[in-house]
């Protein structure tokens, strides 16, 4: 499973690593990701955890169809490199 944290870059510059609120992790700055905040959908994933520690299952939200479709066009028309394509 790939997940991918959005956080939107606001006044920061797109792309910079920026640490994501109340957590130990950051991620990339992203123009727009904020209509990820309006566009979600709720999903549940269930997975094994490591060293036998049982099974988890926790909702996390994803992007919708039409919040991925279009964060997705404007990363490749900011790009313009091929290998952005090969994943949609």
């Amino acid at each position: 499973m790939l997940v991918e944290f959005l956080r939107d870059a606001g006044t920061v510059q797109p792309g910079r690593l920026v640490t994501v609120d109340a957590e130990r992790i950051s991620a990339p700055t992203i123009r727009y990701a904020g209509l990820v905040h309006d566009g979600f959908q709720e999903c549940t994933v269930t997975g094994e955890l490591l060293d036998a520690g049982g099974v988890s299952t926790e909702v996390v939200r994803c992007a919708d169809v039409p919040a991925f479709i279009i964060l997705k066009a404007l990363t490749l028309d900011d790009r313009h490199e091929s290998e952005d394509a090969a994943y949609t």
